[in-house]
C-alpha cells in the first residue's frame, strides 16, 4: 500500500524504481528506447553528467538548484526520461521539456525564473544536429570571434546571406554585392552573380569561407587564379549562425586566411519544416525579388536517425541606371563642385550625353576653319545641338549655339551610366542540401550531405565605339584643329551575356567514442566548382574608328536623329571561353577529450585536427576572334596541396568554487584566490568582470557536438 501512494505522488518513476527486476526486464522490453545505466549514489551534479554521457541527451538547470544536492544512484535497464527521474527522487527537482526536445530541470515549489533576472544555465551534454567540424566559437573566444546567432540573423531581415555580411559585418570593406558589376566595369565579359566579401580590406583572395567548418572550391575564372568560393546560393533560412575570425589566421586554417575567416554553420537541430515566400521590392517598384525558403528536419527510428533537408529558389529583376536618376544627379553635382577638371580640364575626356558632345585635342580654345569665318571661340569644347544634321547640311550658326557647354543628360543606352545600365544585374539562382545522421550505437554515428547551389546571371552592355578622333581635315569637321567627339551610344546594339556559377559538394563521416571519455571524427568532404560565361558579341571593325575620323562616316551630328552604321566584325563571337572548373578534396582526422590534468576550473580540454587539402584547377582556353588579331590563350591545370595539422588546448583557470557573488565592489574574485590563481591579472578596479562560473562538459572552445561523451 505504501508503494502505491508513493508511485501516486510521483508518477511511473517511483514505481519503476520499487519494482522487483523482472518486472523491470518486462518494462524495458515494451519501451520505445532504453539504455543500460549503472551511476553510483553521490552528488547530484556527477550523476546528471553521468546520464547525459549515457543518454546524449541536453539537461538545462541552475546551479543553485542543483549543486550540493545528492542522488541514491541508479542501476539497470531503463527510459532515459524514467532513469533520470529516478536519479531526481528526494532531491525536490521536478523535469520539463523545452521546445527543442532538451529536459530542463525546476524546483518541485514552483520558484520559477524572475524575468527580471538573467539565470546562470549551465548546458549539459548537448546533442546539436550539426555537421559542423570546426571548434565551435563564442564571443568570449580567446581570439577576436564574432559571432552572428539565427536570431540575429532573423532580426536584420536581410533578403539574403551576403546582403547580411555586407550590411550588419563592419570589418567586411567590400560594398559590393553578387548582384553589382564587379571590379572591371559594364563590360560584357563582366562576371555577376558571385559574392565578394573582404575582411579588413586585405583582399577577397585572402578572406577565407567555410561552410560547416569546411573549405570551399574557389570559382575559376580563367585568368589563373582561383577567386573566393561563392555563397550567392545558399539560402538564408538555411544559416545557424556565422562565426568570424577578423585577424590573421593563415596559422590555424593555411593559405587565404590572412584577412580572417567566415564559418556559416548551416541548420540541422530542428524538426518539423518551414515554408517561407518572401517577395520585396524599392519603395517605387523598380527592383522586385521574390524567395521561396524551404528547411525541413524528419526524426526517423526515435530519434536515432534524423534527416535535413533545405531548399531555395530566389529570382531578381534588374535595377536601371535610369531608375534611380536622382543618383546620377548628386554624384554629378558633387563632382563638379570638387573636380570640374575632370569633365572641362585639358586632358580630359568629353563626357557621355544624349547628343555627340567634343572638344579640341590640342586643349586650346577651338578655331573656326577659314570657309566658317576663321574666328577664334572662347571655349575649347562643347556639344552638337538636338536634330543637328551636320554641318554640311545645317550650317555652322546652330552648332555655335553649343560652344562652352556640354550635353550632361542621361543617355539612352547600356554604357557608362545610361539609362540602360545596370545598377544592380537580374539574377536566378537555386540551391538545396540533404543530410543524414544515424546513431547506430552509444559508441558509433555516422553522418553524409549532399548539396548543390547555382546562380545565374546577365551583364547588360553597350556594345558600340564611344569616342573617336575627328580629323581637323575631314570635311564634317569645321575646326582646324582635330577634336575628340564622344558619341551618346545606340540602344540597338545593347547586348545580354549570362554567366553562371554552380557548387556541388558531398562529404561522409563517422565519430567514434574513444576510451578516457575521447572521442574520434573521421571525414573525407569532396565539393566541385563550374562557372561559365556567354559569348560576347562581335567586336567594333577595327577601321570604324578611321571612317569617323576621316569623316566617311559622319558622327559629329545628332547621332540619334541620324543614325550611323558603324561597321561590325563579321565573325560570330568576339570572345569564348570554356567552363572553368575547380575542386576540393579534403580528408580529415579530429580527437577530442581530456587531459589528465585538473585545474580550479575543471579538466583540460584538448582538440587535435589533422586535415589533407587538395585543390585542383582544370585547364581552360580563350578564345578571341579579330579579324586583325586572333589569338587562343590556354590556361593549363593547377593543383595545390596542403598538409594541416593543428591542435588547441582549453584551461579552465577559474570554476564553480571561484564563482563570484554579488556584493565585490569591483566584481572581482579575492585578492587571496587571485594571488593563489591568477598571477599578472590586473588590479581590481581596473576593468569590471562579469559573474564568472564553471562550465560544464565540455569547457569553452570545445564544440558541444563533438564533445567525447557524445557520439
Amino acid at each position: 500500500m505504501k508503494k502505491q501512494i508513493v508511485a501516486a505522488a510521483l508518477g511511473a518513476t517511483a514505481l519503476t524504481a520499487m519494482m522487483p527486476m523482472g518486472a523491470v526486464a518486462q518494462s524495458a522490453q515494451t519501451a520505445r528506447t532504453t539504455e543500460r545505466f549503472d551511476i553510483p549514489a553521490g552528488p547530484l551534479v556527477e550523476a546528471l553528467q553521468a546520464w547525459s554521457r549515457i543518454t546524449r541527451r541536453q539537461i538545462i538547470y541552475r546551479m543553485e538548484d542543483v549543486g550540493g544536492k545528492r542522488t541514491d544512484g541508479l542501476r539497470g535497464n531503463y527510459d532515459p526520461t524514467l532513469a533520470l527521474q529516478g536519479l531526481l527522487l528526494g532531491t525536490g527537482l521536478k523535469l520539463v521539456t523545452t521546445e527543442d526536445g532538451a529536459v530542463a530541470l525546476r524546483p518541485l515549489a514552483g520558484d520559477e525564473i524572475k524575468d527580471s533576472a538573467t539565470p546562470d544555465i549551465l548546458v549539459k551534454g548537448r546533442r546539436n544536429w550539426t555537421l559542423n567540424t570546426g571548434i565551435e566559437r563564442t564571443q568570449n573566444d580567446s581570439q577576436p570571434f564574432i559571432v552572428m546567432d539565427r536570431k540575429e540573423i532573423e532580426r536584420s531581415g536581410a533578403p539574403n546571406l551576403e546582403a547580411f555580411l555586407r550590411n550588419q559585418l563592419n570589418v567586411n570593406t567590400s560594398p559590393i554585392a553578387g548582384d553589382q558589376p564587379k571590379a572591371g566595369g559594364t563590360s560584357a565579359g563582366t562576371r555577376v552573380g558571385l559574392s565578394n566579401i573582404n575582411l579588413r580590406g586585405i583582399g577577397s583572395r585572402d578572406t577565407l569561407i567555410l561552410i560547416d567548418g569546411r573549405r570551399q572550391p574557389g570559382i575559376n575564372l580563367g585568368d589563373g587564379d582561383i577567386s573566393q568560393p561563392s555563397i550567392t546560393g545558399i539560402p538564408i533560412a538555411a544559416v545557424e549562425r556565422i562565426e568570424v575570425l577578423a585577424s590573421s589566421a593563415s596559422g590555424i586554417y593555411g593559405s587565404g586566411a590572412s584577412g580572417g575567416v567566415i564559418n556559416i554553420v548551416l541548420r540541422r537541430d530542428f524538426k518539423g519544416g518551414e515554408l517561407s515566400l518572401n517577395y520585396d521590392n524599392t519603395s517605387d517598384f523598380k527592383q522586385g525579388r521574390g524567395t521561396i525558403d524551404l528547411v525541413a528536419g524528419v526524426p526517423l527510428e526515435h530519434g536515432r536517425t534524423r534527416v535535413s533537408l533545405t531548399a531555395n529558389w530566389t529570382k531578381s529583376e534588374p535595377l536601371l541606371y535610369s531608375d534611380r536618376e536622382n543618383l546620377r544627379q548628386r554624384g554629378l553635382k558633387a563632382l563638379l563642385a570638387n573636380n570640374p577638371d575632370s569633365f572641362y580640364g585639358a586632358y580630359a575626356y568629353p563626357p557621355q550625353g544624349t547628343t555627340p558632345n567634343f572638344m579640341s585635342y590640342n586643349g586650346q580654345p577651338l578655331q573656326l576653319k577659314p570657309a566658317y569665318g576663321g574666328q577664334t571661340l572662347t571655349s575649347m569644347y562643347g556639344t552638337i545641338p538636338q536634330g543637328y544634321a551636320g554641318v554640311q547640311t545645317a550650317g555652322i550658326t546652330p552648332l555655335l549655339a553649343g560652344i562652352g557647354k556640354y550635353n550632361l543628360d542621361q543617355p539612352n543606352t547600356a554604357s557608362g551610366f545610361g539609362k540602360r545600365t545596370p545598377l544592380i544585374f537580374p539574377v536566378d539562382q537555386y540551391s538545396g542540401s540533404l543530410a543524414v545522421r544515424r546513431e547506430f550505437n552509444t559508441w558509433l554515428t555516422a553522418y553524409a550531405e549532399v548539396g548543390l547551389q547555382h546562380s545565374t546571371a546577365f551583364s547588360t552592355s553597350a556594345n558600340v565605339l564611344q569616342t573617336f578622333v575627328l580629323s581637323a581635315t575631314a570635311a564634317n569637321n569645321p575646326f582646324t584643329q582635330d577634336v575628340l567627339v564622344t558619341l551618346p551610344g545606340d540602344p540597338r546594339y545593347d547586348v545580354t551575356v549570362k554567366s553562371t556559377a554552380s557548387t556541388f559538394r558531398t562529404l561522409g563521416g563517422a565519430i567514434f567514442k574513444l576510451p578516457y571519455d575521447w572521442q574520434a571524427v573521421t571525414e573525407v568532404a569532396y565539393s566541385k566548382s563550374r562557372s561559365t560565361v556567354g559569348d560576347s558579341a562581335p567586336g567594333v571593325a577595327y577601321e570604324a574608328s578611321s571612317l569617323l575620323g576621316a569623316g566617311t562616316l559622319n558622327g559629329f551630328r545628332d547621332t540619334l536623329a541620324y543614325p550611323v552604321a558603324i561597321p561590325y566584325d563579321s565573325t560570330p563571337y568576339y570572345t569564348r571561353q570554356g567552363g572553368g572548373d575547380s575542386s576540393n578534396l579534403a580528408p580529415s582526422l579530429r580527437l577530442a577529450g581530456p587531459l589528465p590534468v585538473t585545474l580550479p576550473g575543471g579538466q583540460v580540454w584538448m582538440t587535435i585536427n589533422a586535415e589533407l587539402n587538395d585543390q585542383q584547377v582544370k585547364g581552360l582556353r580563350t578564345t578571341v576572334l579579330s579579324p586583325l588579331f586572333p589569338y587562343t590563350q590556354y590556361i593549363p591545370d593547377g593543383r595545390q596541396t596542403t598538409k594541416s595539422i593543428y591542435a588547441e588546448a582549453v584551461f579552465p583557470l577559474v570554476g564553480e568554487k571561484q564563482e563570484l557573488r554579488p556584493g565585490n565592489r569591483y566584481g572581482l574574485p579575492t585578492r587571496k584566490w587571485l594571488r593563489k590563481y591568477s598571477r599578472g591579472l590586473p588590479s581590481p578596479g581596473t576593468a569590471y568582470a562579469p559573474r564568472v562560473h564553471a562550465r560544464a562538459i565540455p569547457p569553452q572552445g570545445v564544440p558541444l557536438s563533438r564533445h567525447p561523451s557524445l557520439p
